[in-house]
């Protein structure tokens, strides 16, 4: 079963004219035939790199001797037995072209099939015609070999070479367009299947090659003509019939996504295009993807998609242009300036890139100096200049620029005592960013500032999820607990009723009026009253002992409670008896 299944991708061993003997080692067990672009396992043994990915892919041991292998026991025989490589290249060989002499190491037969100089038009001249069909099926042959072990750019010389000396030949063109394809040069690929099916309008493959090749530059439109017109040529051939299907369903995803994106339903648009790149890896459906991202203020995986379009196309300008973009409304401004030249550069009259720049610029400019008046302390100046910046970004709730302006405005509405403006931006910073720490921290000042504690409480609660080894939000959380606390503490002056600065011996008498008022005995009409006064009477001790204690009453005074002053109360006595008096030494 194998070894028909991958006849074709060796070196036919007819051609070998070393002893086989001498190459008994370097036969592949998978397509017996000599090995091209070998693979060598930990076990010794070496196949074709073909051979060997195809049947590791469902049987993941050495097909020679049955050892289970990780693919990192695999290499190049080059590089992991140099020797063995050496004694491979050495092996001698004839040209497998009909009428061919040429003869020589089998590492040089590549560079024969290739040159230019040899198996010409001019050197065939003389030859039958069905001579000339022999030696470029020949090379076709080989360049099938090369196709098969990923040697795109061999087997494209070699189906050029073939196409050379029997140009009329539509199968020659279908081979190189897939060569073409493999290599992401989609237009010379259409440009070959198109001169296939004009040699033979019934060549389906070159239709189905060329509709593929279409789809890849996002041409859906023209890839369902192309095949709507195959299969009137050929209305049984079910290959034809199934790629039309599938390519219509992009070509309506597409019209659907594009409806969605310019209605600004950006939630289905995302949907329909995430379905279409599942599908298709044309560039022009990522880019539509990455823009539909920035529309929504997702900028991370905006700039992961039009990477990917410039990893494979570095003279794409769209998708340098919608990079900007993304850079942009994720506070590079630099980078975002120099994304959106290059995309004029490569496309001067691209006014996507053109209104980028120019918004970039004109925020960059005034977030820089509203920065410049907030380190002067010119707070309305600088107020001013951060609502102009964001009214020119118009970024979007998610975008990461829309939570550093609205932060950075925050701040300055704190310094100018508008809270409630300040609660509003630090709102939007941290729903577009909810682990902004500043804005968090921005935002509960306010809410200390407003006296809303228990809010402020809250919020650092939520904050130490995400950051509560940081130093400063543990400070934040430590006062706005302390706060919290002091708020619900008793008023100990209130229950004497004496003011704050009330000297210790006015306490003591305020307190022995009302201890005559208060003393339960003097409530016992029911025990209601009674519980009551008791109450009453229990406080105001707690606030005599407290405020008659000069080291209690500064606590309190500093906004700690009952049960925090007597913690320190507590750590003060430990720490007086752990420290020992130096006494005199006497000898």
């Amino acid at each position: 079963f194998f070894a028909g299944l991958w006849a074709l991708m060796g070196f036919p061993i007819t051609h070998v004219v070393t002893n086989d003997t001498l190459v008994s080692e370097f036969i592949c067990k998978i397509c017996f035939q000599l090995v091209e672009h070998p693979s060598y396992t930990q076990c010794t043994h070496v196949f074709c790199a073909s051979c060997f990915n195809d049947w590791y892919m469902q049987t993941p041991r050495c097909p020679t001797c049955n050892k289970d292998l990780g693919m990192r026991e695999v290499g190049e025989l080059k590089h992991a037995n140099p020797l063995a490589w050496r004694l491979l290249s050495r092996v001698q060989c004839k040209c497998p072209v009909e009428n061919c002499g040429w003869q020589g190491d089998y590492s040089e037969l590549s560079s024969h099939l290739t040159n230019s100089e040899s198996h010409t038009k001019a050197s065939v001249a003389a030859a039958s015609k069905a001579s000339v069909h022999a030696q470029a099926d020949a090379l076709k042959e080989q360049g099938n070999r090369q196709f098969e072990q990923r040697a795109f750019r061999d087997a494209l010389k070699l189906y050029t070479k073939a196409i050379s000396i029997a140009p009329d030949v539509a199968t020659y063109y279908g081979n190189r367009a897939a060569a073409w394809f493999m290599l992401d040069a989609f237009r010379e690929c259409i440009a070959d299947c198109q001169q296939a099916v004009l040699l033979d309008k019934g060549y389906a493959k070159g239709y189905v090659r060329m509709a593929k090749a279409m789809c890849a530059l996002g041409q859906f439109d023209k890839a369902a003509q192309e095949l709507e017109k195959a299969k009137g040529l050929q209305p049984a051939n079910q290959e034809l019939v199934e790629e039309h299907g599938r390519v219509v369903i992009l070509q309506q995803q597409l019209e659907q996504a594009l409806g969605a994106y310019h209605a600004e339903d950006f939630g289905r648009a995302r949907t329909l295009f995430g379905s279409m790149m599942q599908n298709t890896t044309a560039a022009l459906v990522t880019i539509w993807a990455a823009r539909t991202e920035v529309r929504v203020g997702i900028c991370d995986r905006a700039l992961r998609l039009t990477l990917q379009v410039i990893k494979g196309d570095p003279q794409n300008a769209e998708a340098y242009a919608v990079r900007g973009i993304a850079l942009f409304l994720s506070k590079d401004f630099d980078q975002s300036i120099k994304h959106s030249t290059e995309a004029l550069r490569l496309d001067p009259d691209l006014n996507e890139a053109a209104r980028s720049l120019k918004k970039t610029r004109k925020v960059q400019t005034a977030f820089k100096t509203a920065q410049q008046k907030v380190n002067v302390r010119e707070f309305e100046e600088a107020l001013e200049l951060f609502t102009e910046a964001i009214t020119l970004a118009e970024a979007p709730p998610h975008a990461p620029l829309s939570a550093l302006m609205h932060a950075e405005r925050g701040a300055c509405y704190l310094r100018l005592e508008r809270y409630q403006e300040c609660l509003e931006d630090c709102g939007i910073a941290v729903y577009a960013e909810d682990d902004y720490r500043d804005a968090w921290l921005t935002k509960v000042t306010a809410l200390h500032k407003l006296g809303r504690n228990a809010d402020a409480l809250e919020d650092m609660e939520t904050l130490m999820r995400c950051h509560g080894s940081d130093t400063k939000v543990q400070h934040y959380y430590e006062k706005a607990k302390f706060e919290v606390r002091k708020e619900k503490r008793t008023d100990y002056y209130e229950v004497l009723g004496v003011h704050r600065l009330a000297s210790e011996l006015e306490i003591k008498q305020a307190y022995k009026q009302l201890a005559l008022e208060w003393h339960p005995d003097k409530h016992t009409e029911s025990e209601e009253k009674r519980a009551k006064a008791e109450e009453k009477f229990k406080m105001m001790g707690e606030a005599l002992e407290i405020l008659t204690d000069q080291f209690k009453r500064q606590l309190y005074d500093e906004g700690y409670d009952k049960e925090a002053i007597e913690e320190r109360v507590k750590a003060a006595q430990k720490a007086a008896r752990e420290t020992k008096p130096q006494g005199h030494h006497h000898h």
